[in-house]
């Protein structure tokens, strides 16, 4: 009965000290229901002897149902800031059906916490202005590079007519709004990469000043898992 117990994948982890021994991880529990697909929810673990052995923080979820959404408030990156943490998560509450299959509906939306663990029930603004046929942004990725002016970040779009695919943003700085910066994979290349065009799972991450993308076909990891250097400007 408990939040997690069919399943959990890494949101993103966050460093409480510096020299690297605590460290507080935040995962996206699923759990089966009888008249919805699933529920997923974030929860929080911490590790003290540098992210060997994590335990949980509470039982319960940190983020949880709200009148924002009922189904889906899943934390997918954090990062500390001025007088706290700012949280980007993925909210939703329905399905759309595509070729009688059913996918989670959800929307991308940024909070920000006083101490990384209390997390307001609503609230939560867009990211980026929601497209008519786009049904899903999620999975949002924020980096500050280093030597390069502004932030960027990623975002996996899907959008009614089946395609799916991760997309760049940027702002010049944290006061901007963010903007679309096109794909992170263009689509002729995605096609040479798996032979389709509409799906590819692209993650993003930051290694010391390299951003590397590590990703795969729709199917996860059938294929086996890729990675490429990002180098936009």
């Amino acid at each position: 009965g408990a939040f997690d117990d069919n399943g959990v994948h890494l949101g993103d982890m966050v460093p409480l000290d510096s020299k690297g021994r605590h460290w507080r991880m935040y995962y996206i529990g699923y759990q089966k229901q009888i008249k919805a697909k699933f529920f997923a929810f974030t929860g929080v673990a911490e590790s003290k002897d540098g992210a060997n052995t994590f335990s949980k923080c509470s039982n319960v979820p940190i983020i949880d149902r709200s009148t924002e959404s009922i189904a889906i408030r899943a934390l997918h990156c954090i990062r500390r800031e001025r007088g706290g943490f700012r949280a980007w998560y993925s909210c939703g509450d329905g399905w759309e059906m595509l070729g009688g299959k059913a996918y989670p509906r959800y929307f991308s939306k940024t909070l920000f916490s006083n101490d990384g663990l209390s997390f307001a029930d609503d609230g939560g603004k867009d990211i980026v202005p929601r497209k008519r046929n786009e049904y899903r942004i999620g999975r949002c990725r924020i980096f500050k590079i280093p030597k390069k002016r502004g932030e960027f970040g990623s975002l996996a779009i899907g959008t009614t007519d089946g395609k799916y695919a991760t997309h760049c943003i940027y702002r010049p700085n944290q006061s901007a709004p963010w903007t679309r910066a096109g794909y992170w994979m263009p689509p002729s290349q995605r096609k040479a990469v798996i032979g389709v065009y509409t799906a590819l799972n692209i993650a993003p991450i930051l290694v010391g000043d390299r951003l590397m993308a590590f990703y795969n076909d729709d199917a996860a990891d059938y294929e086996g898992v890729s990675w490429a250097e990002w180098r936009p400007f």
